[in-house]
C-alpha cells in the first residue's frame, strides 16, 4: 500500500514545480512539509455534489510504485504516458520515471543528495532540480531513462532550479544572484543556461516556470512596483499577464501568485489568491484573463496544469478538469464507481491525467493515470415531424439528438426539394431549430446528421425524416382598412385561383377582439375567387389589429387593420370670469370602447387658465365635460388628444376680470 503526500505548503497546495525562494543565509532549505497519509477512503468527497459517473469518461490505471516509497508527488505526464515525479525511497528524496507498466528510480547526479523531477517532454527528456552539487542549494538537472546530469550553473548564479522542458530540449528556471539579492529567469539546455534579460518596467527579481514549444516562457516578477505575472522569451520579459478585476497582484513572490504553465497556443493557467489566502485558478490568452469557477462547497481551486487542447486540471477539494465546452467538473464524477480522485497534477495532449487516487474496494492509494475512454459510437438524431401542409412559405423546422458518451457537438441538416437530392441546408450548427423559407407549390423533406465531441458522425440516411408541402394556392386580404369607433367596414378576401367544386370555407381571426371583431368565416363558392358577401370588420377600440384568413391547403394571409376616431370641442372658444370654472364639451366621433377612453389635456398658459391633466370618456359615451378654471385675466389655448389614435384639438379661452 502506497503512502503519498497530501499536504503541500507555500500557503497550502502550491505545486512543487513552482520552485523555491532561497534567500541569503538559507542553505539546503526546501520549503516543503510532507505529511504521509494512508488513504483508505474519503467519505467527504460524496458531499461535493457530483457522484460517480453513470457512464465513466475515464478508466483508472495505477502506477506500480513500490510500497517502500512514501511522500510521493507526481508532477508531469508526456504524450507517451510516461510519468515523472519524486518521493522518499527510505533514504532521500529521489526522482522517478514511471508508466502504467513500469517504475524506474532515477540515480542522482554525482554529488547530489536529493532530487525532484518536475517535467518530461515528448522525447522522454526529464528536468528538475536537486541539492548538494556545488553548494547545498537547488541546482538544475536534465536527463532521461538512461540517467540524469547536472546543468552547469551560469555566471554568478548561486542556485538554479529548473521547472520545465519543451520538446526541443530547452529548459526554463531561475537562478539566484546573491550579489544582487534577486532571482533572474534563464532558458537553457544540458550544456548551460542563458539569463533572460529584463525589459522596461521590470525591476529584476523574476522567476520563470514554464516554456512551450515556441520558446515562450511565463513566470512572475517585479513590474512597476508590484509583483506580476510575465510573458516573454529568450530576448526578454515582454509583457505582463492581465489580472482579473478585484484580484491584487501585489501579494509578494513567495506568498503570492504563481504563473504555472503555457501551452503552444499561448494559453496560460496559473493561480491567484484572495485576501483570505484562498487560491483560484485563472485562464489567460494574454488579451483576456478569466477566473475559473469553484464548485460548491469548495472555496478554492489551485495547482493547475493544461494541455495544448486548452483542458485544465488541478485541485479543488478534489481533482478537477475544466474546458471551455464542459466547464468545471470533479474528476471523481467521471471515473468508475469506487474510485476517489484527490489531486490532478498534469494532463497531456491525449487527455491522459496524472492523479492521486484511491479505491477502498481494492485497497489502493497512490498515483494513477486516468485514460479517456475513447468514444467510437456515433450519435443519433432526427428531424421532428412537420404538418402535412404548411400555412406559410416560411416555417419552423426542429430537430434533436443524443449521444451516450462525449455528447452532441453539432448537426448538419439536409433538405430535398420536390423529391430531388438531399443537399445541406445548415452545416455544423449547434442550434436545434431554424426557420426555412420555401416556394409555394413545393414539397420539402428534411433529415439530420449529428456529430459528437469525439468527432463521430451519424451514418448517412437515404430518406427524409419529416416532410411538408407549401400550397400553390393562397388567400389574400386587403390591408389597412380604416374604421371609426363603433363603425363597420367590409374586408375584401380572395383566392389566388378559382375555388374547387366543393368551394372553400375561409376562417378569419382577429388578434385583439377588444379592439376589432371580424366575421368568423365566409364561404367562397366553386369557380369563384371571392365570397358573395365579404366579411365585416367592426371597430371597438382605438389602434391597429391584425386579421388572419386561413383555410386548409392554402397559404394563409395576415394583414393590419386600423380603428381610429376624431375629437372635437362643440365650441371654438369660451369666455369666463377669473376664479370661476366652465365646462367645455369634448366629443368623440364614435362610442368610447368598453374600457373607456382617457384624454390628455393641457393649457398653454396655466397662469391664466388651468385644466386637469386628463379626463375620461366613459364606455360607450360620445362626449365628456372638460372643466376650465380661470385664474387671472388673459388668454390661453387648451389642448385635448389621445395620441397616436386621436389627433389633437383645441379651444381658445379668454378670462375676464
Amino acid at each position: 500500500m502506497v503512502l503519498f503526500n497530501l499536504f503541500r505548503p507555500e500557503i497550502y497546495l502550491n505545486r512543487e514545480r513552482l520552485g523555491l525562494r532561497i534567500c541569503t543565509g538559507e542553505t539546503a532549505v526546501v520549503r516543503k512539509l510532507f505529511v504521509s497519509v494512508l488513504i483508505l477512503s474519503s467519505p467527504w468527497i460524496t458531499l461535493l455534489g457530483q457522484g460517480p459517473a453513470a457512464s465513466p469518461a475515464y478508466n483508472v490505471r495505477v502506477l506500480p510504485i513500490p510500497a517502500t516509497w512514501t511522500e510521493l508527488q507526481g508532477t508531469d505526464i508526456n504524450n507517451s504516458g510516461q510519468v515523472v515525479g519524486w518521493g522518499f525511497d527510505g533514504t532521500t528524496h529521489r526522482p522517478f520515471l514511471a508508466s502504467a507498466a513500469s517504475f524506474e528510480p532515477m540515480p542522482l547526479p554525482p554529488g547530489f543528495t536529493s532530487g525532484h523531477a518536475l517535467a518530461i517532454n515528448n522525447s522522454g527528456q526529464i528536468v528538475g532540480w536537486g541539492l548538494g552539487q556545488v553548494t547545498p542549494n537547488p541546482q538544475a538537472f536534465i536527463g532521461s531513462s538512461s540517467g540524469i546530469t547536472a546543468v552547469p550553473l551560469s555566471g554568478a548564479f548561486y542556485s538554479s532550479p529548473a521547472y520545465d522542458i519543451n520538446d526541443s530540449g530547452q529548459i526554463v528556471g531561475s537562478g539566484f544572484l546573491p550579489n544582487q539579492m534577486f532571482n533572474q529567469p534563464f532558458i537553457g539546455t544540458s550544456s548551460g543556461m542563458t539569463p533572460v534579460p529584463s525589459s522596461p518596467g521590470w525591476a529584476g527579481d523574476a522567476e520563470a516556470y514554464s516554456i512551450n514549444n515556441l520558446g515562450q516562457i511565463i513566470g512572475i516578477g517585479y513590474y512597476l512596483g508590484n509583483f506580476q505575472f510575465f510573458f516573454g522569451d529568450i530576448h526578454g520579459i515582454a509583457a505582463p499577464v492581465p489580472i482579473p478585476p478585484g484580484w491584487s497582484p501585489d501579494t509578494g513572490l513567495y506568498f503570492g501568485q504563481r504563473a504555472m504553465q503555457i501551452n503552444d497556443a499561448g494559453q496560460i493557467v496559473g493561480e491567484l489568491r484572495d485576501s483570505n489566502g484562498d487560491g483560484r485558478v485563472f485562464f489567460s490568452t494574454l488579451t483576456s484573463t478569466t477566473l475559473l469557477p469553484v464548485l460548491s462547497p469548495c472555496l478554492y481551486a489551485v495547482n493547475p496544469s493544461l494541455n495544448n487542447a486548452g483542458q485544465v486540471v488541478g485541485d479543488s477539494c478534489t481533482g478537477f478538469i475544466w474546458d471551455a465546452q464542459n466547464g468545471m467538473r470533479f474528476l471523481h464524477s467521471l471515473v468508475p464507481a469506487g474510485w476517489e480522485i484527490y489531486t490532478a497534477d498534469a494532463i497531456n495532449d491525449k487527455g491522459q491525467i496524472l492523479a492521486a487516487a484511491s479505491n477502498a474496494s481494492n485497497g489502493f492509494s497512490g498515483l494513477a493515470i486516468l485514460d479517456p475512454i475513447v468514444d467510437t459510437t456515433p450519435p443519433s438524431s432526427k428531424v421532428l415531424p412537420l404538418p402535412a401542409i404548411e400555412s406559410s412559405a416560411s416555417f419552423l423546422v426542429q430537430w434533436s439528438g443524443s449521444d451516450t458518451q462525449s455528447g452532441i457537438l453539432d448537426f448538419t441538416i439536409y433538405v430535398s426539394d420536390n423529391a430531388g437530392p438531399f443537399v445541406p441546408w445548415l452545416t455544423h450548427t449547434a442550434a436545434t431549430q431554424a426557420t426555412f423559407t420555401g416556394i409555394t407549390g413545393h414539397k420539402y423533406a428534411f433529415y439530420s446528421l449529428a456529430r459528437d465531441v469525439a468527432g463521430n458522425v451519424e451514418g448517412p440516411k437515404s430518406a427524409g425524416e419529416a416532410s411538408t408541402v407549401i400550397p400553390a394556392m393562397s388567400l389574400s386580404l386587403w390591408a389597412n382598412q380604416v374604421m371609426g369607433l363603433g363603425q363597420s367596414v367590409r374586408l375584401p378576401v380572395s383566392l389566388s385561383a378559382p375555388a374547387p367544386a366543393s368551394g372553400v370555407n375561409v376562417t378569419l381571426v382577429t388578434s385583439d377582439p377588444s379592439r376589432m371583431t371580424v366575421t368568423a368565416s365566409v364561404f367562397i363558392p366553386a369557380g369563384r375567387t371571392s365570397p358573395n358577401i365579404q366579411p365585416t370588420l367592426t371597430g371597438l377600440g382605438l389602434g391597429t389589429v391584425s386579421i388572419t384568413a386561413s383555410t386548409p391547403s392554402y397559404l394563409s394571409d395576415t394583414k393590419p387593420q386600423r380603428v381610429t376616431g376624431m375629437l372635437g370641442f362643440i365650441r371654438c372658444c369660451v369666455t369666463l370670469p377669473a376664479t370661476s370654472t366652465l365646462n367645455a364639451v369634448l366629443t368623440i366621433s364614435g362610442p368610447a370602447p368598453a374600457s373607456g377612453l382617457t384624454i390628455n389635456l393641457s393649457s398653454d398658459n396655466p397662469s391664466v387658465a388651468t385644466v386637469p391633466a386628463t379626463v375620461s370618456i366613459p364606455a360607450k359615451a360620445t362626449s365628456v365635460n372638460v372643466p376650465i378654471t380661470g385664474v387671472v385675466a388673459g388668454q390661453t389655448v387648451v389642448h385635448a388628444s389621445a395620441l397616436p389614435n386621436l389627433a389633437e384639438v383645441s379651444i381658445r379661452v379668454t378670462v375676464q376680470r
